[in-house]
């Protein structure tokens, strides 16, 4: 403005100027950025550093569960979070090979725990598991894996085609007539053939798919898999009464499986063999659904409510 400058010049110290200060920003925002990678870094480590389960040594590295081996037996299982109280309490419990089990109750009552139990999750506070006569302490976890297979209520989809996602886990080939009859199992192939490219259509978990057909692609997974025990943790939570009704028919008509059902919709306990009603960690009633609709017991009153 008063002649000291040229216009030439003005826009030179401009240019200048912001070679200057964007290395210095750039310093200044550094602090922030080496804050998030060692958090970063410090999360990560907590992962890594966990030890694997299978880094220990176990006895029994085979094995096939059948008839004669396949019976679960619990003795004085009692099981804490290392909090000092005992979720699962003293339960003393056998699951004979190729019944179907329900076990009901209140949330917060051990459904889950126990479960997590047989498949080797969590190893008991005190009291021993067994599958047949062997304790499953001595199975190496990979073995257990083969033959027990535990669905969450949670499913997972993963970034892949639905014939990739039902296959997923699988040793060795398949064929896509397996798949489709899982999904037909699964109460979902009539979803998946509406889908842009039916079976090949890449899908994720937030790709627009409802959780009850995540759910269906989640049980046509475990089907697949054909191992000879299942557990089913919630896993038709988020189905309409009538298509549950089919799955779970499906699920039960499938021959020398175990299947055990964690359930709150209690329809699912009139097909069983056999039914546990849990509170408070200890099992408080078992039998058939007739046999615990006649005692009038914790069970009439979870019907009835």
């Amino acid at each position: 403005m008063h002649n000291n400058i040229t216009m030439g010049q003005l826009i030179a110290f401009n240019a200048l100027l912001g070679y200057f200060t964007q290395p210095v920003e750039a310093i200044v925002n550094l602090q922030n950025s080496i804050q998030t990678a060692k958090i970063a870094n410090m999360r990560l480590n907590q992962i890594f550093m966990v030890p694997s389960e299978q880094h220990e040594e176990r006895e029994v590295r085979s094995l096939k569960v059948t008839q004669q081996n396949g019976d679960f037996n619990l003795k004085d299982v009692s099981f804490e979070y290392k909090y000092g109280q005992e979720v699962i309490h003293n339960i003393n419990l056998k699951i004979p090979f190729g019944t179907s089990l329900a076990i009901v109750g209140f949330s917060g009552s051990g459904k889950t725990t126990l479960v997590k139990l047989l498949v080797n999750f969590y190893n008991p506070t005190s009291g021993e598991i067994a599958l047949g006569t062997t304790k499953l302490a001595s199975i190496d976890v990979t073995v257990i894996r083969d033959n027990v297979n535990y669905l969450p209520q949670k499913p997972y989809i993963f970034s892949a085609s639905v014939a990739e996602n039902i296959a997923l886990g699988l040793k060795g080939a398949f064929s896509m007539d397996k798949i489709v009859w899982a999904a037909k199992m699964a109460e979902v192939d009539a979803d998946i053939k509406h889908l842009p490219d039916g079976y090949n259509t890449k899908i994720s978990q937030d790709s627009g798919l409802s959780g009850g057909q995540q759910q269906r692609i989640a049980i046509a997974r475990a089907l697949l898999t054909d191992a000879p025990i299942m557990i089913f943790d919630e896993s038709t939570s988020s189905l309409d009464v009538l298509t549950e009704k089919k799955v779970v028919e499906n699920i039960l008509n499938m021959p020398n499986k175990t299947l055990i059902f964690i359930a709150h919709r209690l329809n699912i306990a009139k097909k069983v063999d056999n039914i546990l009603v849990m509170e408070h960690g200890e099992i408080v009633e078992s039998g058939s659904h007739e046999q615990l609709l006649a005692q009038h017991g914790e069970y009439y009153q979870l019907l009835e409510e």
